[in-house]
């Protein structure tokens, strides 16, 4: 939208040019105009690497810097589309700026806000076309989603108040269905809820009183299966570190994950005491020496 509207102005500015002959001090004012307009199409990704991985050769990159804390927000099933061009980054707000969610391009460096305020945890959802997320519309607790490519965002379905309080849940890949973790109204142990998109209908998927269901995520092998992950660790290799300095909350934890196209290894790190999002891209063979 900016690179269309800059172009229609250029080309306003060639007319003017072009009718009016203007002098010398218009034209440096209009090129230090022209030169503001641009300033906001600067990278949000560094031009170079921070830091270069000893072992791997991996480039380590500032994603999306800001002057507000940052998170990749969970690595279990990643918040970048199928491409592996984009991906979303959660803001903490500061006192004279409001959080948000971002929509981050690994190409261009473009850094794109969908979501102005307290920023929610999206829904897993990983390498999809859209991200999902709740927000209160209108005074109504909504499941709504946004485009990574266009960056439509669209209303999906009502959350319920009477059900009780939502977690951020997981959409299928089909995206058909969605399910969340809820806690009761009147309190107690939660329960995990589906809801079935297409039909608009609520159903209870798990009711196991003593538990806390959480990290819910569907499967991806289109058996739409919900899973709760029992990690054990593989033979792995360092790709890098994080330098992350852990200070018990959220946006200190690194929460790795590679995008679809296995370029960019994406995680989280509190470095100098400022919490940002941060890639490693991958050198190219790298993942092959496995």
């Amino acid at each position: 939208m900016k690179l269309h509207f800059l172009k229609k102005r250029h080309l306003g500015l060639y007319e003017i040019e072009k009718k009016c002959r203007m002098n010398l001090t218009s034209l440096i004012s209009l090129a230090f105009v022209f030169a503001v307009a641009f300033s906001g199409l600067a990278t949000a990704r560094a031009t170079e690497p921070i830091e270069i991985d000893s072992e791997s050769g991996a480039e380590i990159y500032v994603l999306g810097g800001d002057a507000r804390p940052a998170d990749n927000i969970y690595g279990e099933q990643p918040y970048g589309d199928a491409t592996g061009r984009r991906i979303a980054i959660r803001y903490y707000p500061l006192p004279n700026k409001p959080g948000g969610i971002n929509i981050l391009d690994l190409e261009d460096g473009s850094n794109r806000e969908i979501f102005s305020g307290s920023p929610p945890f999206p829904a897993f959802h990983a390498w999809g076309e859209w991200l999902y997320y709740a927000q209160t519309v209108e005074g109504r607790k909504m499941l709504r989603r946004c485009n990574y490519l266009t960056l439509e965002v669209e209303n999906v379905a009502e959350l319920p108040p009477d059900r009780g309080s939502y977690s951020y849940g997981t959409v299928s890949p089909d995206n058909r269905y969605y399910a969340v973790s809820v806690r009761p109204p009147k309190g107690g142990s939660s329960q995990v809820h589906l809801l079935d998109m297409r039909k608009n209908r609520w159903s209870v998927l798990l009711d196991k009183p003593g538990y806390y269901p959480k990290h819910e995520q569907f499967s991806r092998d289109g058996r739409n299966r919900v899973l709760i992950q029992l990690n054990k660790m593989p033979d792995a290799k360092v790709v890098c570190f994080s330098r992350t300095e852990y200070d018990g909350k959220q946006w200190s934890h690194a929460h790795p994950y590679l995008t679809a196209n296995n370029k960019w290894l994406v995680f989280g790190a509190r470095r100098n005491a400022h919490p940002q999002v941060h890639g490693a891209k991958l050198k190219d063979g790298w993942l092959q020496t496995f």
